[in-house]
């Protein structure tokens, strides 16, 4: 099932294409009649992570709307937190998954967290930092035997989540902590030198007392993280990058070259917004984030139908994947003649606010005339925002018990998915409409267009062949204004297409 973006205008920024990741569902925006919000006020896009790609922060605030901004505007995925109640509920709140969280620990307080707080990553952080005559500095220096109590404890008690530690300096204790760990994360500093620290510099030399650095304090860390990969094996699978001053660009492309499946920002300061943007440029520069047009959707849908009851009543159900501080919706109709949808008397649905747990709903409207209809949802979220759904047909001049699938515009799937190396695109057109059907990468490059014509109603089926590509995540999208006056708005959906290699 589609849900339309409605607009009035759009800015096209031709590096990107704008595309609905992650959702089943694309959602439309429409203007309020009521007088709520502008969307004129919010962001022009929000980025969304890849499926199999963790991007995590260290955030600089754990308030529910500051988290809720880092997910659903900048994309991350993942987010560190310490064993504290409201920095848990926080994140859940704010709609971040519990296995994507990463929960710091120390000293003996790991008992509390691991039996409180179900999260995928328990988290040392510089468990084995020296100074650079190779002296302890600071009270948190953890033994062998210390680091296995930690890791046996978490294997014990939360079987599905991973002991994480990370280190800097002197490396040769950081290859025997690597034995008590699930995953190593090494954190390449930028800059030592401003921050008054130690000028030996993190370095990845083994062996020698004193192991003198050899890496400059720049934000370019790749030999470093080469040599962790080389040393660490699979174990080195996140990397830190310095929310002040990394060079994203080459670490996002290098985290992938070496088979990385998470990157973190981190930053003792507020994060600033034009860091912020160059981290999630490089993210979708090099297959981590989608950039997608518009700000982030209150709402990912599901399913929706509409079923024939009797000729007075119809019953409308639908789900949503996720939702973000969604207040709830107004159902709404029209007969199959008139332009403007109507809202139905006293159909209110409340919904969850935010949540990433899928969500059932249900409405029944018994004072339906015989007669063609179309069912559409209005969500309004808790900032006053407004979206429309796609609308939903219906004839309760029907039998009853039928439920229909069909949209009032333009229904749109492919199979197989994951295919190689064809696959069929399919698409459903009510009315005869002008047809544009695009496939794209990951950057927003096109790769071919399939269809550029007028298309007559019903359904068509149009083949698209990979064999000239590289295995990977790509998009098509079908764009359909109808020609024959009867439907009302053009309607923009994409999809994703996985090519299996």
């Amino acid at each position: 099932m589609v849900f339309a973006r409605i607009s009035i205008s759009y800015v096209v920024r031709a590096a990107f294409l704008f595309v609905m990741t992650l959702s089943v569902t694309a959602l439309g925006r429409g203007g309020d009649p009521t007088g709520a919000k502008s969307s004129a006020t919010v962001s022009e896009y929000h980025y969304e992570p890849l499926p199999g790609r963790l991007v995590g922060v260290w955030p600089d605030a754990w308030s529910v709307e500051r988290l809720t901004e880092l997910r659903t505007q900048y994309g991350f995925s993942g987010v560190l937190i310490v064993p504290a109640k409201h920095q848990y509920q926080a994140a859940l709140d704010a709609g971040f998954a519990p296995e994507n969280m990463m929960m710091q620990i120390w000293d003996n307080n790991y008992v509390y967290a691991v039996d409180s707080f179900a999260v995928g990553y328990y988290y040392i952080d510089e468990p084995v930092e020296h100074d650079c005559a190779g002296n302890p500095s600071g009270a948190r220096l953890y033994s062998p035997g210390e680091l296995w109590d930690r890791l046996k404890y978490i294997e014990a008690h939360r079987p599905d989540a991973k002991f994480v530690i990370s280190g800097y300096k002197r490396c040769s204790h950081n290859r025997i902590a690597s034995g008590y760990a699930h995953v190593m994360m090494y954190s390449g500093y930028e800059n030592w030198n401003s921050a008054w620290l130690p000028t030996c510099y993190p370095n990845m030399g083994y062996g020698d007392d004193l192991e003198a650095g050899w890496i400059p304090g720049d934000g370019d860390q790749r030999d470093s993280w080469s040599d962790a990969r080389s040393v660490y094996g699979a174990k080195y699978s996140m990397a830190w990058m310095n929310g002040g001053g990394d060079e994203y660009d080459v670490l996002m492309g290098h985290a992938r070259n070496l088979g990385l499946n998470g990157v973190w920002m981190y930053n003792p300061n507020p994060i600033d917004p034009g860091r912020l943007e160059q981290f999630c440029y490089a993210a979708v520069n090099h297959g981590w984030m989608s950039r997608v047009e518009g700000p982030p959707l209150p709402v990912v849908f599901g399913d929706f139908t509409a079923m024939v009851i009797d000729r007075q009543t119809v019953r409308l159900e639908w789900q949503t994947l996720s939702e973000i501080k969604s207040y709830g919706f107004t159902i709404q109709r029209r007969q199959y003649k008139e332009k403007e949808f109507h809202d139905v008397p006293g159909a209110f649905v409340p919904a969850h606010g935010t949540t990433v747990q899928p969500h059932d709903y249900a409405f029944t409207d018994s004072a339906v005339s015989p007669s063609r209809w179309y069912y559409r949802l209005k969500l309004v979220d808790l900032d006053g925002e407004i979206l429309y759904s796609e609308a939903r047909f219906v004839n309760t001049l029907r039998p009853a018990g039928i439920t229909e699938s069909r949209s009032e515009f333009g229904s749109l799937q492919n199979y197989p998915n994951p295919f190689n190396p064809t696959t069929n695109i399919q698409f459903d057109l009510p009315s005869s409409s002008r047809v544009r059907l695009s496939v794209f990468n990951v950057l927003g490059e096109s790769i071919t267009t399939l269809v550029d014509s007028d298309l007559p109603a019903g359904r068509h089926a149009v083949r698209f062949d990979g064999s000239d590509l590289a295995g990977g995540v790509y998009f098509y999208r079908l764009q359909a204004q109808p020609i024959d006056g009867e439907q009302t708005g053009a309607i923009s959906i994409t999809r994703k297409l996985i090519l299996a290699r």
